[in-house]
C-alpha cells in the first residue's frame, strides 16, 4: 500500500496516541479517537481532520506515511513579508483572515506555515510565493 501524506502535527499526534494506547488495536484507537493531553483547540483540530480525512488516518494507522512539507508564503524579504492567517477571525466565516502582524506574541494566533494542498485549496495566486520551510533564506525577492 502507498504511504498516505499526512500534516507533522496530526502525525505528532497519531504517534503520542499510539504510544498512549500501545494495549489498544487500531479498531480501538479510531473509535477513541481523542489525546487526553492535547488542549481542547488542539483536540477539536485533530477530531477534525480525522473527520475530513477518515480512509487518510486509518492508513497512517495501519501502513505507513510520509509527513507533507511546509511551506510558508513569502511576499517580502524582510520579516512582515509572510501571509499570516489568524485560525479564528469572527469576522470571516471561513476563519481566513490576511495579517502582516509581526508582533511574536500576537502571532501565536496566526499560521504561517502551510501544506501545499492548503496553498493550492485557499490560494492558489500565491503558489508562486510558496517558500519551503528552511529554504526561505535563499528567497530573491
Amino acid at each position: 500500500m502507498k504511504k498516505v501524506k499526512i500534516p507533522a502535527w496530526v502525525a505528532k499526534c497519531l504517534n503520542d496516541y499510539l504510544e498512549l494506547g500501545t494495549n489498544m488495536d487500531v479498531d480501538d484507537c479510531i473509535k477513541e479517537g481523542l489525546i487526553k493531553s492535547f488542549t481542547n483547540s488542539y483536540l477539536n483540530d485533530y477530531t477534525e481532520w480525522i473527520k475530513e480525512n477518515p480512509a487518510t488516518y486509518v492508513s497512517a494507522m495501519k501502513c505507513a506515511y510520509e509527513i507533507e512539507e511546509l511551506y510558508y508564503i513569502k511576499f517580502l524579504s524582510n520579516e512582515n513579508g509572510y501571509l499570516n492567517i489568524e485560525k479564528e477571525c469572527p469576522s470571516n466565516k471561513n476563519g481566513w483572515f490576511i495579517s502582516n502582524n509581526s508582533d511574536t506574541e500576537e502571532n501565536q494566533r496566526y499560521q504561517t506555515k502551510f501544506t501545499m494542498k492548503e496553498i493550492e485549496a485557499n490560494f492558489p495566486q500565491f503558489k508562486p510565493f510558496a517558500v519551503k520551510v528552511g529554504d526561505e533564506d535563499g528567497c530573491d525577492y
